[in-house]
């Protein structure tokens, strides 16, 4: 394969990254607040979790436990002066949050809406 082919494969990854970089930042706030979510695998059981920012496509979201990438549910979001938000959701992301001594503090996992 001719090597500009390569290099454009380099460009256009890097063009993405930096789009998606972006996007992840924008229109970020820190609002911590509770949220609560239906899972799919469990519709009869509504979780409560703590936000940490929320986006106009999403969510950080505290949790005591990990959360499976990939989890679907519908999130429901009450903040002042706005309209409810109750739109499905999926786990995008979940990682584990460590204390001093190197043990698991809590979770942290992102929440895509659509």
């Amino acid at each position: 394969m001719p090597e500009h082919f390569d290099d454009l494969r380099s460009l256009r990854k890097a063009m993405a990254q930096a789009l998606a970089e972006d996007r992840r930042d924008r229109g970020r706030m820190a609002i911590v607040t509770d949220v609560l979510v239906r899972w799919h695998h469990d519709p009869n059981k509504q979780v409560r979790y703590e936000t940490l920012d929320i986006s106009e496509g999403g969510m950080r979201i505290r949790s005591s436990c990990a959360l499976l990438e990939g989890m679907t549910g519908r999130v429901r979001l009450s903040l002042p002066d706005t309209p409810t938000i109750d739109r499905p959701a999926m786990v995008a992301w979940s990682r584990a949050c460590y204390d001093r001594e190197g043990r698991i503090d809590h979770f942290e996992a992102g929440i895509r809406l659509f």
